[in-house]
């Protein structure tokens, strides 16, 4: 069968280079959208981002921003990569001729709201995080026809301009392809399990926002009182002050002894074996737009342990299976850390409720007819 000439052309816009938490859902989103939807994807030019869009028979294009994590470039190569994508990106969406144009990121959402003079296509607007930049902001939400907030605190932080058109749709998540992944080989199972019980995770990138440090120094004093415990780290630095806030993390896990009870496995394109392995998962952040990992540890029969920041508040309120702490509270957090690890019966009542949530409340189809008709109504009505 050929393909349906009346699917909608869309053109999908990120400026990220690894698949982080918002590629995977974008990436899932596409999927969903699949017989409806015929997308095409550009991002950063030899990017691994690009090679797996392209592994799964996407359509990418490439944008001239640089591949290198923020914290290996200056100033400078950021704004000549900004100026070459501003120069590239017009003529891009003049070669696709989309219905409409989809950022997944505030980059992309800059780029196509300062071209758009030039392109004249409407865009929806995927606000993934908490992050407010005020100026740049009030040109992009009045630029932009529609807004997709993951969560009520995203919501929140857009400025007035952008209440009447902007709509809080959570991230879904695909259940059966965590575990279909999360069965896969991986070259560092072995040395995972080769660690003692309980094993507590944390999956992100390492960075002041992400609360990494609050899992640090409630974990100290933890192995003094449980001496079996060990801690995971899965994730890398992206920006340039990350970099040097990991560097800290891993000195003060050395000072304090404990490092013999600390891996640092840094990146993972395919993190849900490892996390299968992981007794708790904690969410620790100071700032999050909606914690994608809480839902993935949650689907894969893993309880979690989150802070109360942004997003993970809506699912707070939403009665999610979990143990939540008040944000930036270590000794909080500690405490929750110890009781839990001692508590068979609670956790496995948490992996057994967390899957059930999951399912019930972030379904792919809610999703699909929530943003396929945002993408309809959009370009019904496309002047702002």
């Amino acid at each position: 069968m050929g393909e349906r000439k009346d699917r909608l052309r869309v053109l999908y816009i990120d400026t990220t280079s690894e698949v982080w938490g918002g590629q995977r859902s974008l990436l899932e989103l596409i999927e969903i959208l699949s017989g409806e939807v015929n997308p095409t994807v550009a991002v950063p030019e030899k990017s691994r981002y690009h090679q797996v869009i392209t592994e799964k028979g996407i359509q990418a294009l490439t944008i001239p921003v640089s591949t290198r994590h923020r914290h290996q470039r200056g100033r400078l190569s950021n704004l000549i990569s900004a100026v070459r994508a501003l120069y590239r990106l017009p003529r891009l969406i003049a070669d696709v001729k989309p219905d409409l144009i989809h950022t997944n990121n505030f980059l992309a959402w800059l780029l196509a709201s300062v071209t758009y003079p030039l392109h004249r296509r409407p865009i929806v607007a995927h606000q993934r995080d908490e992050t407010y930049h005020p100026i740049f902001h009030h040109l992009t939400t009045r630029v932009a026809h529609r807004i997709i907030a993951i969560s009520p605190a995203v919501a929140e932080i857009l400025p007035d301009v952008a209440l009447y058109k902007t709509a809080v749709i959570p991230n879904p998540l695909m259940v059966e392809r965590v575990e279909n992944k999360s069965k896969s080989p991986h070259e560092l199972l072995a040395t995972v399990r080769k660690t003692e019980r309980p094993r507590i995770g944390y999956i992100g990138t390492t960075s002041q926002q992400k609360g990494l440090h609050i899992l640090i120094d409630a974990f100290i004093p933890l192995v003094r009182r449980h001496r079996h415990a060990n801690l995971i780290v899965i994730g890398d630095a992206y920006q340039k002050e990350d970099a040097s806030y990991l560097k800290e993390q891993k000195r003060k896990v050395k000072e304090a002894g404990v490092d013999e009870r600390v891996q640092f496995l840094g990146y993972q394109d395919n993190p849900y074996p490892l996390m299968r392995e992981m007794d708790i998962i904690v969410v620790p952040s100071l700032s999050e737009g909606q914690g994608r990992v809480v839902l993935e540890a949650m689907a894969l029969g893993i309880p979690v342990v989150a802070s109360m920041a942004g997003g993970l508040k809506m699912l707070y309120k939403m009665g999610a299976p979990c143990v939540f702490f008040e944000t930036g509270d270590i000794r909080a957090l500690g405490g929750k850390l110890l009781a839990i690890t001692k508590d068979r019966d609670k956790r496995r009542k948490m992996a057994n409720d967390g899957r059930n949530f999951v399912l019930y409340n972030f379904s792919p189809e809610d999703v699909f007819n929530e943003i396929l008709s945002i993408y309809r109504n959009t370009i019904s009505n496309q002047p702002i």
